[in-house]
């Protein structure tokens, strides 16, 4: 269950009290929480950049008692001063470099040090007053997939609609878009911490914006890769591609290791054989179209596509016929376009992140390993130095997602009856 409220992200007050709220929570319930996992019931509550998402499972005859209860503290939530002060202190940031990439490319995402800083304000009367607010504007949407039936999935739905009324406007729930770069750009945004003496180095490639066939390029892409070893590539589905390494060293050695990485996949494309290539789709094919060996795999293939707002219950099949069409061609064209360094379709930012802790690559005892930049870059990228204008100079962003069935020539009523017939599904209810 996904609850979107316009509070979760207004400011970084406001995210910080989501976060303390959270854990306010789950202290709140954890002694019920321990007799309902006795009772093969299960339950989470964690926070989203939209609200909060919770999630439910084990024995369905008494989920409804178990939701219930969960809203019930939820909503008259108590707690003391002392309790607040411990809770508070707990408030810090994680995923530092990944983070830093997210500010930068996302329309509306608050700076680690604007969410530090805005800790010193918080308050418990405050918070108080932020949860009356929070339950007073918002959007539920519910997935009930299993062992349910229509009967079982309306009780629970109505003990949501009786604890928690939907009053938020449609336009509330338009999301922030990630900002789109320029074609043939290079940026880096060098940050520094102290935590830690491992620095990071960080290398996102923007691809298109998110279509079948594009999924599948990308997909294919990073697969190609991992079956020749090459390990330090993610797939950032309607995104684009990241390269990311951790080391001693400093940031800028580990980017220009990770460019050589790059560079070196031209060639191993070129090398592979037609056997090889083929091999390779093959396996992907059939993994993508395997059914899914636990309710919980499945279960989160649906929330994927409903918490996207893209709502394709049919995209393995799709994607898998759209692959077995790609040629090797195809994918060298997606790397010469995208990913190569000379490539005129290329949209880079990378994250230097480093130590400036005791032995950290930012230090002044620091012993640095050298590496020479490739022969192709001629031009220094551009340094972000202030976010916001940074961001105020992309003129352009990514499009809202469009869900799947209300796309042109696609039929609703199949992509429906395809959601229901998938393994371990009895029903799904959606409702928002």
């Amino acid at each position: 269950m996904e609850m979107t409220s316009t509070l979760e992200n207004l400011d970084p007050l406001m995210s910080n009290y989501t976060k303390i709220y959270v854990e306010l929570v789950n202290d709140a319930l954890a002694e019920y929480l321990y007799d309902a996992n006795l009772a093969c019931l299960k339950f989470d509550i964690e926070t989203s950049k939209y609200g909060l998402v919770v999630r439910m499972g084990g024995l369905d005859d008494k989920q409804h008692v178990l939701l219930d209860k969960v809203l019930q503290t939820m909503l008259e939530l108590d707690f003391d001063a002392e309790h607040f002060e411990i809770i508070k202190k707990k408030v810090e940031p994680s995923e530092l470099a990944i983070h830093c990439e997210s500010v930068c490319l996302l329309e509306k995402e608050w700076l680690i040090t604007e969410q530090l800083i805005s800790t010193e304000n918080l308050s418990i009367g405050d918070l108080k007053i932020f949860m009356r607010k929070f339950f007073s504007v918002m959007h539920i949407k519910c997935l009930i997939h299993g062992n349910a039936n229509k009967a079982a999935a309306q009780k629970l739905i109505e003990v949501i609609e009786r604890n928690l009324p939907e009053n938020m406007l449609p336009s509330h729930l338009l999301r922030p878009r990630d900002m789109m770069l320029n074609d043939g750009c290079s940026y880096v945004y060098p940050v520094t911490y102290d935590a830690h003496k491992t620095s990071c180095g960080v290398i996102h490639l923007q691809c298109p914006p998110q279509c079948i066939e594009d999924n599948v390029l990308l997909e294919l892409f990073v697969e190609l890769f991992k079956y020749k070893n090459v390990t330090l590539v993610r797939n950032l589905t309607g995104q684009g591609v990241r390269f990311m390494m951790h080391s001693l060293n400093h940031p800028i050695y580990m980017e220009r290791k990770l460019e050589h990485v790059i560079f070196s996949i031209k060639s191993i494309l070129e090398e592979m054989s037609d056997k090889e290539f083929e091999r390779c789709k093959k396996d992907l094919a059939g993994r993508r179209l395997e059914n899914c060996k636990k309710m919980i795999d499945q279960t989160n293939k649906y929330w994927t596509e409903i918490s996207s707002q893209r709502q394709c219950f049919d995209r393995d099949r799709l994607e898998t016929d759209y692959l077995k069409t790609i040629s090797k061609t195809n994918v060298m064209n997606f790397y010469n376009d995208y990913i190569y360094a000379e490539g005129a379709k290329r949209r880079k930012l990378a994250i230097h992140l480093t130590s400036t802790a005791e032995g950290g690559a930012g230090s002044d005892s620091a012993k640095l390993e050298e590496i020479e930049p490739l022969s192709i870059f001629t031009d220094e990228p551009k340094q972000v130095e202030n976010v916001q204008s940074f961001k105020s100079g992309l003129a352009t962003y990514y499009p809202q997602p469009i869900p799947y069935q209300d796309r042109p020539g696609v039929d609703s009523n199949r992509q429906i009856y395809l959601a229901q017939k998938k393994p371990f599904l009895d029903i799904e209810t959606i409702l928002s």
